[in-house]
């Protein structure tokens, strides 16, 4: 079980040329509350000055599970709130709260990869969750 998103409708024989397992999208989820990305739905926005909950910021619910839908304009958001995120090393603060975690580079590689994928969809027509 785990997350994978397309840009292509989905159809029994799709491509998702991004995916995550449950334990690496909580961590990828973590990174987005941190930096006001998503936020509602039972999650709360850190909503920090540097990273402030705004009219772009996502509801969290659309990536619960399968179904979601995110608009090309939602994916360039997340592209360049992530992207943030990696450059002021807001990745390795989520981790500081963590005793066990996967390690800094290992989280950071994911949170890149979602990063690079938003941001070929945000030169599409966005993607869906499937």
């Amino acid at each position: 079980m785990g997350y994978a998103f397309t840009m292509d409708e989905p159809s029994d024989d799709m491509a998702t040329p991004c995916g995550f397992s449950n334990y690496q999208m909580n961590y990828v989820r973590l990174v987005m509350l941190w930096v006001s990305v998503i936020d509602g739905d039972g999650y709360k926005a850190h909503n920090w000055p540097e990273f402030p909950i705004c009219d772009r910021t996502l509801p969290a619910g659309e990536f619960d599970g399968v179904g979601g839908r995110i608009s090309a304009a939602g994916a360039a958001f997340i592209a360049e709130r992530l992207r943030q995120a990696l450059e002021t090393y807001a990745v390795e603060d989520v981790l500081d709260f963590f005793d066990d975690h996967p390690g800094g580079p290992e989280v950071r590689s994911w949170v890149e990869e979602f990063a690079g994928f938003n941001e070929q969809a945000a030169q599409r027509d966005g993607y869906h969750l499937v």
